[in-house]
């Protein structure tokens, strides 16, 4: 199963990508006094549902997009994720597209696969590169790259042919360029669009790097979103892995923002509010249902009110099975 999430993962990413404008997808992890992740997913505009799972006795938060080609987990699969442990995922576009050869005698592990295969089950940077060993790491479908994170300071940039490993960087920056692994920076045919936002975002870390707080996070995240006619930056993410908490700021409003707790997988609003509201995510909840909370606690209290009648009934069946047992007298046999 985890093999065929893996595939579907790819399929959908490929397709996503195919069709849209411009993904300059932005995520960064800083090696602090706080360590802080950050992301900023860009899109066309879509619904993006948010779940806390609990995977082998951890708790993943997972950030998954709606692909109409995964039937089996309700259309959604895992874009960004992290762990209870304060382990960090974020899997991206890279464009231009990642150029290798492979040489048909090593075994190859596919970018994306990788990032839904150990989400769960590690916690270090360590255990990823022990995980792929010598693999050389390959696109399929989509030309992708991932940033990895740990509570260590350690950080890990994935791309096709190439396994950077870099340890006690203040940060480390991933856009949807290309990195040149050697010079520990982005290299290629890149436009000067591309190239201004990159160089903005990464002298906005560098500013910031050493009282880096969520607040400060957000900012550099409102300074690289993205719009365009019909999409740009979905969701805007800051995560605190020390306290197993995820910041989010949808559609580019940062007055907003809402706040998850991965030990409680709850949601509650956190800042720019009038009203404080909290709810289960649980099997997941979306964006739609973030922006709009009425509707979506409206559906949770039926969903409330229907377990509480099965159980009222579970409990008044079994009394009553309790007093007929009671009441039977069997007769003596007779010969």
């Amino acid at each position: 199963m985890k093999k065929l999430i893996s595939i579907l993962f790819l399929i959908i990413l490929a397709s996503i990508f195919n069709y849209s404008e411009s993904y300059a997808s932005t995520s960064f992890a800083v090696n602090a006094d706080i360590p802080l992740y950050g992301v900023n997913f860009d899109l066309n505009d879509t619904n993006i549902i948010f779940r806390v799972l609990d995977n082998n006795n951890t708790k993943v938060f997972y950030v998954q997009y709606n692909g109409y080609l995964c039937e089996e987990m309700n259309g959604y699969l895992p874009i960004v994720a992290m762990n209870d442990k304060g382990f960090f995922i974020s899997c991206q576009i890279q464009s231009p597209a990642a150029t290798y050869t492979i040489d048909q005698t090593i075994q190859t592990i596919e970018i994306g696969s990788l990032a839904v295969d150990v989400v769960a089950d590690y916690s270090r940077i360590d255990d990823v590169i022990d995980y792929i060993g010598g693999q050389l790491p390959i696109n399929s479908e989509a030309s992708l790259h991932s940033l990895f994170a740990d509570l260590t300071g350690a950080t890990l940039i994935i791309e096709a042919g190439n396994v950077a490993e870099k340890r006690n960087e203040n940060f480390t920056l991933m856009t949807d360029l290309p990195l040149n692994i050697e010079e520990n920076k982005y290299s290629g045919t890149i436009s000067e669009e591309e190239k201004e936002s990159y160089v903005l975002t990464y002298n906005r870390l560098l500013k910031d790097v050493k009282d880096i707080n969520v607040d400060k996070a957000f900012a550099i995240l409102e300074s690289s979103s993205q719009e365009w006619r019909g999409g740009g930056t979905q969701c805007s993410m800051v995560f605190d892995p020390e306290y197993g908490e995820v910041y989010l700021a949808l559609n580019r409003d940062y007055t907003k923002i809402w706040k998850v707790s991965l030990a409680q997988s709850r949601i509650e609003t956190w800042k720019g509010f009038t009203k404080q509201t909290t709810a289960y995510i649980g099997e997941g909840i979306t964006s739609e249902e973030i922006l709009h909370p009425d509707s979506f606690l409206e559906k949770y209290g039926l969903y409330m009110a229907v377990i509480a009648v099965i159980m009222v009934w579970i409990i008044i069946g079994s009394i009553v099975r309790r007093k007929r047992i009671r009441a039977f007298k069997p007769k003596e046999m007779e010969w």
